[in-house]
């Protein structure tokens, strides 16, 4: 209902977010004065964008993004109780250019959601080789 998304909404408005940016050139300029501003914004975002980038490219940045975590080397509060990640992610054009068919876009699509939002943390992900085509 309206009311229970209001309440979430003001739920979400008192939260800390880290933006996590993923994807092509699209992303990858994307100055900071542009990032989403509606909710609080955590201490900093981070920028995985890469220019040409496909798909198995933006999983391929979700990995990264996780070592950095896991070695510290990222600058997003993760250890606070209270922040969340908002990502923004933006891909999948540079694949239709490259002649990559739409089910194995889709499969890639579908891969890079499994790796921000694990149904099973002792599951391995599976990376699509960029260079195939059907």
């Amino acid at each position: 209902t309206i009311s229970e998304f209001m309440i979430r909404m003001r739920l979400c408005d008192k939260m800390s977010w880290n933006i996590i940016l993923f994807g092509d050139s699209d992303i990858s300029r994307w100055p900071p004065s542009v990032y989403p501003s509606s909710f609080k914004i955590g201490p900093k975002a981070s920028n995985y964008g890469e220019s040409g980038a496909e798909l198995t490219d933006v999983l391929h940045q979700t990995v990264q993004w996780k070592l950095q975590i896991e070695d510290g080397t990222n600058n997003i509060d993760n250890d606070n109780e209270t922040a969340n990640n908002l990502f923004v992610c933006c891909a999948g054009e540079n694949d239709i250019g490259s002649g990559r068919s739409l089910d194995l876009i889709l499969e890639t699509f579908r891969a890079v959601l499994d790796a921000l939002f694990p149904a099973d943390n002792d599951s391995k992900q599976q990376l699509p080789s960029n260079k195939s085509k059907m």
